[in-house]
Order: C-alpha cells, then sequence, then structure tokens
C-alpha cells in the first residue's frame, strides 16, 4: 500500500504530465506566450530548471513584455543564487491549488489562440 506522500507524488506527476501534453498541444496549433510559459512552470515544478527557463524565453520571445515570465525568470535566478531545486512543496501550494493554476493558465493561452486570431472567424 502506497504511502500518503508517496501517492501524493504520483498525483502530482501524473497532473504536470497532462499539463505538459495540453501546453505542448496547444503549441503545436498556435504558439502563444501563455502557453510557453504554462510549459516552462510544469518543467520548473520538476525541477528542471534549464528547460523551464528555455520555454520562459520563448515566451518572451513572443511577446518580450509579458508579465508572468518575467517573473518565472526572476523566481529562477533567486533559485540559482540560493542554489535550491524548485518544488511545489517549497511554495506552498497543494495539488487542488496546483490544478486550478494550471486550468486558468491553460484557459488563458486558449483564449488568446481562439479570440486574437482572425482564421478561426
Amino acid at each position: 500500500m502506497l504511502s500518503r506522500e508517496q501517492s501524493r507524488a504520483e498525483d502530482f506527476e501524473r497532473f504536470l504530465k497532462k499539463a505538459e501534453e495540453a501546453f505542448n498541444a496547444v503549441l503545436e496549433h498556435r504558439p502563444s506566450p501563455s502557453a510557453y510559459n504554462g510549459l516552462g512552470s510544469v518543467y520548473l515544478l520538476r525541477g528542471d530548471i534549464d528547460r523551464s527557463e528555455k520555454e520562459i524565453h520563448s515566451a518572451l520571445e513572443l511577446e518580450p513584455d509579458y508579465e508572468p515570465a518575467k517573473q518565472d525568470l526572476q523566481q529562477i535566478e533567486d533559485l540559482r543564487k540560493e542554489k535550491k531545486q524548485p518544488s511545489a512543496t517549497r511554495v506552498g501550494l497543494t495539488l487542488e491549488q496546483l490544478e486550478l493554476l494550471a486550468l486558468r493558465s491553460f484557459r488563458g493561452c486558449c483564449r488568446s489562440i481562439f479570440f486574437r486570431e482572425s482564421w478561426l472567424n
């Protein structure tokens, strides 16, 4: 039988996998800063700082003033200075809070794709 902590970790990894798939699906159809940044957040939560930074820079290439990406880059800089690994528990988020954040981010990037693009009209 799995411990509560082990079960939570497995749920969290399943959630990150679904979020990664969702952001990649959006990026296949139409790149957007929020999708790149969302994918960067997934990698950051997995502890893959370099990959996270790459995706966040992709968001900024599309929209240099995209504030969420700027904030995430600052968080990465802070983590590197402190020589700490990122984690959901370090920032005090529950799985439910993470799911809600991902859902809002995913909805936001979908809205930006579907409502900004004339090819859907």
